[in-house]
């Protein structure tokens, strides 16, 4: 080995080292974010809102992902429809409010009603397709 190649192997060694951590940290992320995914939008009309529990409000779009803890604000003449993970849907009518509190694929749901109406088609036996007695269910809060 010569001089200069002994002064680079240290280089690439810790190019390595960093590259492999950034793929890992990612890979770590992506798997955190997935576990949080509670259910995605798939149909909206007019104007809706969400706020996630950090605090950031944006506009909903069409293929957006709503973690647990999401308010979800529908304005006058719109609506939203979600598709939960254990495919049970959502419709939250205008002038509307809802927190998903909880969702899990091994737990009960749990949505809030702030304000306003929604519609509901819960799937039953999702999780457990041939497991007789025990069933997912869905919990709405109101007040």
């Amino acid at each position: 080995m010569t001089l200069t190649e002994v002064q680079h192997c240290p280089v690439k060694n810790l190019k390595m080292i960093l590259t492999s951590l950034c793929l890992l940290f990612s890979f770590i992320s992506a798997e955190v974010f997935a576990q949080s995914k509670a259910a995605r939008v798939i149909i909206i009309r007019g104007t809706a809102q969400v706020t996630t529990k950090d605090g950031t409000t944006t506009k909903l779009k069409r293929g957006d992902w709503l973690p647990e803890g999401s308010i979800v604000k529908t304005e006058a003449k719109s609506f939203v429809k979600l598709l939960f993970i254990d495919k049970s849907s959502l419709n939250v009518a205008p002038k509307s409010s809802i927190t998903i509190a909880k969702f899990s694929k091994k737990k009960a749901g749990i949505i809030n009603l702030l304000q306003g109406k929604i519609r509901s088609k819960v799937v039953k036996d999702y999780m457990n397709k041939g497991d007789k007695g025990k069933k997912r269910k869905l919990f709405i809060k109101t007040k």
